[in-house]
């Protein structure tokens, strides 16, 4: 996987899978710190999306 191979994945804490539904990957030292970022991300996305409504 070019991620783990080029070492960006130890700059970043998720990561999606291209073709998959369900392929968004997190991580972090504890569970809870996983799924902080996903919700960091989603919230992220949220806002974008409401933007772009709202042009």
């Amino acid at each position: 996987m070019p991620g783990f191979q080029s070492g960006s994945l130890r700059q970043a804490s998720l990561f999606t899978m291209l073709g998959h539904e369900d392929g968004v990957i997190a991580f972090g030292s504890t569970l809870q710190a996983a799924a902080l970022e996903l919700i960091k991300h989603l919230s992220l996305a949220l806002g974008i999306e409401q933007q772009s409504d709202n042009e």
